[in-house]
């Protein structure tokens, strides 16, 4: 997983530069930054895991445009808003975007009030990325807390996802041992390594492989089975 933002423009927004120029801004600060932008909505397929998978050896953020339709309500990816005016401010408001890292604009804020909290582009540029680099930062804390959970989104531990697991640990809200297939680990009697690293599996889809290696086994010549043994798949390239 890579920290993305989504850039969210309404559709009567003017175009601007301002992806070019916070990618500039970012890249003066060290970070490396994919953009990806969505030219075709129709019928277009769209996998955060997927984009994820592809950035993870070249960057450190993901931008995103175009994609509004298919991440509004994505937890795992922060927005940054630009608006118009009070009307198109509004309108986003009633969206409930969540998380949203700023409201910014190149109206003048005169054309806004004061409560909203919209920042200018051109004024503001050097705020908006400050923004978007503590989000790095804390997702990247995150993530290293992510990656040493299971993946498995089983529930068990009573979150909807291992992300808002690894979220509640990083807020002192949780701990990693609430991650069940975690905390069997050591106790299961099936071990899968799969290119010299770990497959992290259910207690019962542990013992589903298991008897059923054993079962297969135990139909071989000189083979006894007493169906307690423990076993381990390992692949080798």
């Amino acid at each position: 997983m890579i920290p993305t933002i989504s850039i969210i423009r309404q559709k009567d927004s003017l175009k601007t530069n301002f992806t070019g120029d916070l990618i500039a801004e970012l890249q003066n600060r060290g970070l490396n930054v994919m953009l990806i932008k969505l030219a075709h909505k129709k019928g277009a397929e769209f996998s955060l895991k997927e984009l994820s998978k592809c950035a993870k050896k070249v960057a450190d953020l993901i931008l995103l445009e175009n994609f509004s339709g298919q991440i509004l309500e994505d937890l795992s990816v922060a927005k940054v808003l630009i608006v118009k005016d009070k009307l198109e401010y509004e309108e986003s408001m009633r969206k409930h975007i969540e998380p949203l890292l700023c409201i910014c604009s190149y109206s003048p804020l005169e054309a806004f009030n004061e409560n909203m909290n919209v920042l200018n582009i051109k004024r503001d540029l050097y705020t908006i990325t400050d923004r978007v680099i503590n989000f790095v930062n804390n997702e990247m804390e995150t993530i290293n807390i992510l990656d040493k959970l299971a993946g498995l989104d089983c529930g068990k531990c009573g979150y909807n996802s291992c992300l808002s697991l690894a979220r509640a640990v990083k807020e002192g809200k949780a701990s990693i041992e609430k991650c069940v297939p975690i905390r069997l680990k050591n106790e299961l009697k099936c071990k899968i390594i799969v290119n010299d690293k770990e497959v992290h599996i259910q207690p019962f889809v542990s013992e589903i492989i298991r008897k059923s290696v054993l079962g297969m086994i135990s139909t071989l010549k000189g083979v006894e089975i007493d169906g307690n043994e423990a076993i381990e798949v390992r692949t080798h390239q």
